[in-house]
């Protein structure tokens, strides 16, 4: 298999680069559009996006899954099934040509922006979840020119170029430089949680679960974002496959828990006050020390 920062080569070509910015405009429609830009300001965002590039190849490439850790000296290596291709934030960015943004949409709220560089057939997207104009909509901005200050009236983007937070190839893969951004834009958006009760549905799939346990279930993934990404990481590691409901019983005895209390005729009883437990033990995150016999709760785990 090829390195996954192959796709991500500090000597990509990024010539046309283009500077884009993006809205919610519902919670499933992400709208974007292309801000023209000067050739010197053109000549800094590339220069930015070979920085992200080159931070890429200087880190290690980790493979991403729902509970991995991450270190400062590593970056996520995003798979596809790992993306979903309904996805608000994907299918806005699918295009990669763009409608100008007038005067008007310059003022709003963005939820990131991106620069796409490239020739045709040979893009690449980087993206930062900044909104260049946050903390100035509400401010007067003024400028010193010709011996007196000015005010602007016009639209006004303030950001770094080089706070890059994912790079992607269509088609090629993505990394993740922040993996909170990553979850935020892709896995925690409106769109995508919508789908959690098809994720429960999944898991009662491989866990007999007691009648109403998957709609107390659904409900506290929605809620909870450590137990939306438990939930995830359940399904999409899909070790529960071919468990039975004894060896469910036992690992709940081995960590302390009266086991009649989860399960009763066979399947798994969730309750809002147990949720998160249940959840814990299906992902494997309890821990109990070997020398204080006190039990800990993984939040996030790699392999040892």
């Amino acid at each position: 298999m090829s390195s996954p920062s192959q796709p991500f080569s500090k000597s990509r070509d990024l010539s046309l680069l283009r500077l884009v910015v993006a809205w919610r405009t519902s919670t499933a429609v992400v709208q974007a559009r292309q801000v023209n830009v000067t050739t010197e300001v053109q000549a800094d965002l590339v220069a930015a996006a070979r920085g992200s590039l080159v931070a890429i190849e200087s880190r290690k490439g980790v493979p991403y899954t729902a509970d991995a850790v991450f270190t400062p000296t590593e970056w996520a290596w995003v798979r596809a099934e790992h993306v979903d291709p309904d996805s608000a934030v994907m299918k806005a960015l699918a295009p990669l040509n763009y409608r100008l943004a007038s005067t008007d949409d310059l003022a709003r709220q963005f939820l990131f922006f991106a620069y796409v560089a490239g020739p045709v057939g040979k893009e690449i997207v980087f993206v930062s979840k900044f909104n260049p104009n946050r903390g100035l909509r509400r401010k007067r901005v003024f400028r010193f020119l010709d011996d007196q200050l000015t005010e602007i009236e016009e639209p006004v983007l303030a950001f770094n170029p080089s706070e890059v937070d994912l790079v992607f190839v269509p088609g090629g893969g993505m990394a993740a430089l922040d993996v909170g951004v990553f979850e935020f834009l892709l896995r925690d958006a409106p769109e995508i949680m919508a789908k959690t009760p098809k994720k429960v549905a999944a898991l009662a799939a491989t866990v007999p679960l007691a009648t109403g346990s998957d709609t107390v279930l659904t409900e506290v993934a929605l809620r909870n974002s450590r137990a939306r990404r438990r939930l995830l990481a359940i399904v999409e590691r899909n070790h529960m496959k071919g468990v039975e409901i004894a060896t469910i019983r036992k690992a709940l005895s081995d960590h302390g828990y009266k086991p009649a209390s989860f399960i009763k005729s066979g399947k798994v009883v969730v309750t809002n006050e147990n949720a998160m437990t249940v959840l814990q033990i299906l992902n494997e995150d309890v821990i109990t020390g070997a020398f204080s016999k006190t039990r800990f709760a993984a939040d996030r785990k790699a392999p040892a």
